[in-house]
């Protein structure tokens, strides 16, 4: 799926607001995972840690309009590629989280 460059930097706005909050200048590490939660049929991404609380949340146009049945399939190179160019650019080099991120997928029926 080809986003405009407006979805793109929402995106990118919405896993650096989420993974801010774990910024520091200390030796402190939190062990946490970052988990993306896109919905097809809001067109919601929603990033949450693993206490379920809320980071970012984001709309993105194109996902809500998409029909397809391989949703998840068809997002996921475009998320893997923001995230990969965020870390080349040094956008994770200040986040104290041990596990920095791990993409989970979540049908619209398994939402929190």
């Amino acid at each position: 799926m080809k986003l405009s460059q407006q979805s793109l930097s929402i995106i990118e706005s919405a896993i650096q607001k989420a993974v801010g909050k774990y910024v520091c200048n200390c030796e402190q590490t939190v062990v946490t995972d970052i988990h993306l939660q896109p919905d097809q049929t809001s067109g919601q991404l929603n990033i949450y840690n693993d206490d379920d609380e809320e980071l970012a949340n984001v709309m993105v146009e194109e996902w809500a309009t998409y029909d397809g049945d391989d949703f998840l399939e068809n997002i996921e190179p475009g998320l893997r590629s923001i995230l990969c160019r965020m870390k080349d650019a040094g956008d994770f080099d200040k986040v104290t989280i041990l596990n920095l991120i791990r993409l989970y997928w979540w049908m619209r029926t398994k939402k929190r």
